[in-house]
């Protein structure tokens, strides 16, 4: 089940979901890694971040920033993240510069 989970964004291609339901998914099966300390609720967080990035209206991000916040984190702990340039291009993470501003320049340590 934990190895279905962390390819749900390959394995939800298929299932004709709307955005907001791709996005939902890909927030509990995240959360759901991540309560089981599992290396892939990074990658499952990152792609839940990145459906953010095709919508046309993003000026209220701070219902995803707790979720911004945990990513770059689990972004650090991770062994499979060596770009952190793509996390700081994502508007969620962007978002963080103003309000979290530890969380951003702690980010940039590894740019």
């Amino acid at each position: 089940m934990v190895t279905r989970a962390r390819n749900i964004e390959t394995e939800q291609a298929t299932w004709n979901l709307t955005s907001d339901e791709r996005k939902e998914l890909f927030l509990t099966v995240a959360l759901s890694l991540d309560a089981c300390n599992d290396e892939g609720a990074f990658s499952v967080l990152h792609a839940y971040l990145r459906q953010f990035e095709l919508d046309k209206n993003t000026a209220n991000m701070a219902p995803i920033e707790p979720h911004a916040r945990r990513c770059v984190i689990l972004a650090i702990k991770t062994t499979k993240v060596i770009n952190f340039e793509e996390l700081l291009d994502l508007k969620a993470i962007k978002a963080l510069e103003s309000k979290h501003q530890d969380v951003f320049k702690f980010l940039n340590l590894f740019t």
